[in-house]
Formats: C-alpha cells, sequence, structure tokens
C-alpha cells in the first residue's frame, strides 16, 4: 500500500532581492492526497505548483506547517520523481543509470523487466547521448518507478517532447501506473495531460496560491486519450483557470 500525502497549513515565501522576506508563494496551504490516487496540480506561472512539488521531494522547506507521508514512518516513504529534463549521467549506460538509484546490493532483477517495459531492453548498454528525446525520458520514467515508489512526483515530464512522443510516454506511464499504484503529484500546464493521467486536478489561483477548484476526472481507468468524455473535463478546467 503506497503513503498519502498530506499538508497542514503549509507556508513559503521567498527573499526579495533586499533580502528581506519576499511575497509569500504558500500561506496555510492543507489539503490531502489520498493513497494510490495521481493528482495534478495546474495553474497559472508563477502561482506555486513547483513550490508545491519542491517542498514533497525535500528539495525546499516549507516556512511553517508541515508535510506528512502517514503511512511511513517519517521521511521513510519511497521517493520516484521524473523531471521535464531526464537527467541523466552521459558516461553511464541506460541500465547504470537506472540502478544508480538502488541501494546496494538491490536486487537488480526489476530493471531489466522496467527496461522491457518502456521498449528499451535492446538499448540497455547504450549512452544517453545515442538515445532520441523520447527514449531518454522513458528512461527516466524507469528509473523513478524501479525504486517501487510509493510517492511519485511529476514535474513537467513530457513537456519538452513533441505532442506525439508525449502521447506514447502518456500512455506508457498509465500502464506503468497501473501496475504499482503509488501516490502521486503531477505538476503540468497541459490541461488535456492532467485530465488524462490524474484521478483529482487542483485548480490553483492568487498568490499566495489557494485552491480555487477541486475537479474529480470519473472516467475508469485505463482511460483513451480519444474519449470525447476528457474533452469535458478539460473545458470544465480551462473556464475555471479564466
Amino acid at each position: 500500500m503506497s503513503a498519502g500525502i498530506r499538508f497542514e497549513h503549509v507556508s513559503k515565501a521567498y527573499p526579495s532581492k533586499a533580502g528581506a522576506r519576499g511575497r509569500a508563494v504558500l500561506d496555510n496551504f492543507s489539503y490531502n492526497i489520498a493513497s494510490g490516487s495521481l493528482v495534478a496540480f495546474v495553474g497559472a506561472s508563477g502561482v506555486g505548483k513547483s513550490t508545491l512539488l519542491h517542498l514533497l521531494a525535500k528539495l525546499d522547506t516549507p516556512d511553517a506547517g508541515s508535510i506528512h507521508w502517514p503511512a511511513n514512518p517519517a521521511g521513510s516513504a519511497r521517493l520516484g520523481v521524473a523531471f521535464q529534463q531526464p537527467r541523466l549521467l552521459d558516461w553511464l549506460s541506460v541500465r547504470d543509470n537506472i540502478t544508480l538509484v538502488l541501494p546496494a546490493g538491490a536486487d537488480t532483477q526489476q530493471v531489466d523487466e522496467l527496461l522491457e517495459a518502456v521498449g528499451l531492453a535492446e538499448h540497455a548498454s547504450a549512452f544517453p547521448q545515442t538515445l532520441s528525446g523520447g527514449q531518454r525520458q522513458r528512461v527516466s520514467l524507469a528509473r523513478a518507478f524501479v525504486v517501487n515508489p510509493s510517492i511519485l512526483l511529476l514535474d513537467e515530464p513530457f513537456s519538452a517532447l513533441d505532442e506525439l512522443t508525449a502521447r506514447r510516454l502518456r500512455l506508457l506511464l498509465q500502464a506503468l501506473w497501473a501496475k504499482r499504484s503509488p501516490t502521486g503529484v503531477l505538476v503540468t500546464h497541459n490541461m488535456q495531460e492532467a485530465v488524462f493521467l490524474a484521478d483529482k486536478v487542483v485548480i490553483l489561483k492568487g498568490r499566495p496560491a489557494q485552491i480555487a477548484e477541486v475537479i474529480e476526472v470519473d472516467i475508469p481507468k485505463p482511460r483513451n486519450p480519444e474519449d470525447p468524455a476528457l474533452f469535458a473535463y478539460y473545458t470544465q478546467i480551462m473556464q475555471s483557470l479564466t
């Protein structure tokens, strides 16, 4: 069972140029994410989506409040992250880039299984610079899943790709998710992507960010990206944002 996530009265501000406390990005922000669900945070640039993700990943710390992963002792949940850029090490092979995140002595059988799942088994010994952008992002997804994450964070993972490649990787992500069911947070500017992947879409507005609306995407998974029902949710989100 994967961990749920709970934001409790979280506040975060960044310094101004003069070094004084700047305007708050988050102020007394609270929200719960159910275990095994994927929630997409959407909103205008600068609203605080990436701040929420960075706080979850412990790349930053809140000024006040707390973030809990209640199914595990504090800090022990296994975390997987897929960034906008794959962030692979050019001097390591595809397989080594994936095994790099495993603890010493860990069973590497799942590495081969994931390479097969993402369609890169024949590229296991290749180096990242010989791969296409889509293939590199497949390696990034495999690396995020290889730790059997209880929490998976997705930071605009497909925004640098052409739409056809991004579509294929969304379908791949959906398939990987169905087999492992981590608790997830997706940050994206692509509302169609949010509707296709997420169980709930949280619309953020203002500064500090406030939850303007939470839209539950009540469409069974696996989903078809061409399903007309998805467009109705997309329209609802766009109307809420404007």
